[in-house]
Order: structure tokens, then C-alpha cells, then sequence
């Protein structure tokens, strides 16, 4: 059976539970000495849909890859179920998946091929026939199915964003991180994409992406909204924002952010708005993790998948 995009995955996520993420604290100075966050603390709840916006140089991306521990704050701590993240990296970077704005799967070898080798590094203690439903999983959970045997650069770029979704599936995270997944899709493409991620949350996961699409935000439980250098000026509903900043449109509070206030102001009266309705901590909980890959294992992997790609270069250059 062919899942549509935005629907569960059969039998893979029925009975997980997506992390609760709690940031405290979060800040970040970067070369130079320029702060790019500032004390940011927001708590998302397990199999939310959350969304992080803001004018450009406001931190988002800066913030998703704390959140992720791709790039750990410098102050600050987040933690995952009560379980800090940035003291047990290892353990939880098998858990949750991060999709960069900028396309990282090998764009010379054929989809099906690529997340093959992806499940081969991830799921080691898996037989090849499990991994075939894996991968079979996968294509199918992100209707890739019918591209299958299309080599990835011959992708357009929404099914090449989903690919790269479907690398990070294979593991059945708890947590998706994602950078600007609808930027440079065609509003058709980047709906798709946006009920695939509202189906994913449904189905489990907890998800937290980077936009500058305000329509991709009538899909979210809740938005984090930025001011410039990674003030944290609003994190709640839609509606709820709508509402604090006292506009219509969700644009007109971008034209706030920008002008009525200093970024530090504003994230001063959100904390004093929020002082008396902080949300309560989960019990702490315990990592799971999975088996690591092999040094010898990786080695195999990884130069069966460089010859492959050379040869397929090559006969691309003869044809």
C-alpha cells in the first residue's frame, strides 16, 4: 500500500513519542564578537509542529542548530525529555534528524541507491532485506516511490527536498530539524511539503523549521518569532501572536519587529508577558540509542558508494 505525503508511516511510528525540547538560557557570539543570540528559552512539546521566523539576521538558522546540538550554544542548555542534549550528543544524534537549507545527498546516484547506502551507515545491525523495507519505507511514506530509480540531480527541487527528508526518516527520529525546507519551491510544492511535515508531527515526531514563507505557518501549533540578532520577541500560537502584537497580518508584525521597538526591548516585554505562565518541565527521561557503525563497516560503505559514483560519472560523460 502507497502512503500519500503527509500521512503516517504503517507500523513504523504508531507507538513513538516525540521529545520535548526545553532551550534555556541559549546564547551565541560568533568571530568577531558579535552576540547572534540572546538568552533564549522556549520549551516545544512532543509531536508539535513549530516554526522559527524573522527578517533576515534575526538567528534563526543560529537557533535551529543549537536546538540541534549542530552547533551548540555558548551559553545555555537544552534538553531533550528532561536529558541534556549537548553532554550526551551521541546518544541522541541517532534520535533526530537535521535537513540543511542546502541539499547534501549525492546528486549522481540514483534516489532508491542513495538511501540505500544512507541505511547501510545508519541501521547497521539490519539485514539487507530490513533494509530494503526501510528504504522501500521511506519512498513510499514521501510518494518517491515512482522516482525511485531517478538519479537525485534529476530531481526537481521539491522532490529533491523530500529526499533529503526521506534520508533522515530511514531512522524513524523522534526529532526533525529543518532549515528552510520551502525555500525555492513553487507554492504548490511547498504546501506538499508543509503537510508532509504536519504529517510527520501527527504521526510523532516533534518538528522545529526554519521559514520565511508566512503561509507555511497556518500548518504550525505554535511560531517562535524572532527580532534582529536572536531576540526571542514571541513564541506561541498564531492567533496568540496576532493578538500580542496587536496587527491583522502576520506580515505587519515583521514591520514591528523591524521598526516600533529595539530587538532587546522586545525581548524584554515577551518575558515580562510570559512571567507568570512559564510552562511546567517534564521528568527527566533516558537516551535510547542505537547500535554504532563500524569503522571497518563505514570504510566498506562509504567506497562501495564513491565507485559507484564514479562509474556512473563516467558513463554520464560518455553519453
Amino acid at each position: 500500500m502507497t502512503t500519500k505525503v503527509g500521512e503516517p508511516v504503517p507500523d513504523q511510528r504508531t507507538h513513538q513519542r516525540g521529545v520535548e525540547i526545553a532551550a534555556h538560557e541559549l546564547s551565541r557570539t560568533v568571530k568577531g564578537g558579535k552576540q547572534v543570540l540572546h538568552g533564549v528559552s522556549l520549551t516545544v512539546r512532543p509531536c508539535e509542529l513549530v516554526a522559527v521566523v524573522g527578517g533576515s539576521g534575526a538567528g534563526k538558522t543560529t537557533l535551529l542548530e543549537a536546538l540541534a546540538g549542530v552547533q551548540p550554544a555558548d551559553q545555555g542548555d537544552v534538553r531533550f525529555d528532561g536529558v541534556d542534549l549537548y553532554g550526551n550528543l551521541d546518544d541522541f544524534r541517532r534520535l533526530l534528524g537535521y535537513v540543511p537549507q542546502d541539499d547534501i545527498i549525492h546528486a549522481d546516484l540514483p534516489l532508491e541507491r542513495t538511501l540505500r547506502y544512507a541505511a547501510e551507515l545508519r541501521l547497521p545491525s539490519l539485514s539487507s532485506a530490513e533494509i530494503d523495507t526501510a528504504v522501500a519505507g521511506a519512498l513510499a511514506a514521501l510518494n518517491l516511490s515512482e522516482r525511485a530509480g531517478v538519479r537525485v540531480g534529476a530531481l526537481s527541487g521539491g522532490q529533491r527536498k523530500r529526499a533529503s527528508i526521506a534520508v533522515e526518516l530511514l531512522t524513524s527520529p523522534q526529532v526533525f530539524f529543518l532549515d528552510e525546507p520551502s525555500s525555492g519551491l513553487d507554492p504548490a510544492s511547498s504546501a506538499e511539503l508543509l503537510r508532509l511535515l504536519r504529517g510527520l508531527a501527527d504521526a510523532g515526531s516533534t518538528v522545529v523549521f526554519t521559514t520565511h514563507s508566512v503561509q507555511d505557518l497556518a500548518h504550525c501549533d505554535r511560531v517562535a518569532f524572532l527580532a534582529r540578532d536572536g531576540h526571542l520577541a514571541f513564541f506561541g500560537t498564531v492567533a496568540e501572536a496576532l493578538e500580542y502584537f496587536a496587527v491583522e497580518r502576520v506580515e505587519e508584525i515583521y514591520e514591528r519587529l523591524a521598526w516600533q521597538l529595539t530587538p532587546a526591548e522586545w525581548a524584554q516585554r515577551f518575558q515580562a508577558h510570559r512571567a507568570d505562565g512559564r510552562a511546567v518541565e517534564s521528568e527527566p527521561g533516558t537516551p535510547h540509542s542505537r547500535d554504532g557503525v563500524g569503522f571497518t563497516r563505514e570504510f566498506a560503505v562509504l567506497t562501495r558508494r564513491t565507485l559507484e559514483t564514479m562509474v556512473r560519472n563516467r558513463l554520464t560523460w560518455r553519453s
